[in-house]
């Protein structure tokens, strides 16, 4: 016997809207509706898969892109899209996760707007600050992150981030703290 058609999970608002000629399904399965124009307008990358032959269809005939990332990072991201209230974050950890697929997708204003919230943790946390700068290739935020730890004893116990930073990176660092 055929198992019955799985119904899709639909994000919050504003991402619901059953006008919306778009939907992007999370990597864990949540479809979020959108518009073309405001997709295409935000990213060069969105508006590529738009116009691809590959792309999908939904059963009512809209464009469905599947992408690799998580809903709750994708939420965020399309919030900075749209003309709604940007969000807020929990964590450092958050910020750099949300920022990573903006650099992904190309979202330029997203990734400033990120970028700005990045360098908000940079004085309580400098040292994640600068690994995450490092890990997404952030030149100016990393400068800025190790500036901000000069003076600050570097803590014994390494943030989450170090289990990815290179040690190229790290030695870096550690030279110019010395300078």
């Amino acid at each position: 016997m055929p198992n019955p058609p799985v119904t899709p999970t639909f994000a919050g608002t504003p991402f619901d809207n059953p006008a919306a000629d778009v939907v992007i399904r999370s990597r864990d399965g949540v479809h979020f509706r959108v518009r073309s124009a405001i997709l295409a307008e935000a990213s060069p990358v969105f508006s590529e898969m738009l116009v691809s032959p590959e792309c999908e269809r939904t059963a009512d005939g809209k464009y469905m892109i599947a992408i690799a990332e998580e809903s709750d990072t994708l939420d965020p991201l399309l919030r900075l899209c749209y003309p709604v209230a940007d969000p807020t974050f929990a964590s450092l950890t958050d910020v750099r996760l949300v920022l990573a697929i903006a650099i992904k997708y190309k979202l330029e204003e997203a990734s400033l707007i990120l970028k700005k919230t990045l360098r908000a943790y940079m004085k309580d946390e400098p040292l994640r600050v600068w690994a995450s700068a490092c890990l997404l290739r952030l030149e100016d935020e990393a400068r800025g992150a190790a500036h901000a730890l000069f003076g600050k004893e570097i803590p014994v116990k390494a943030p989450p981030e170090f289990e990815e930073v290179s040690s190229g990176d790290y030695f870096r660092l550690t030279k110019f703290l010395r300078a």
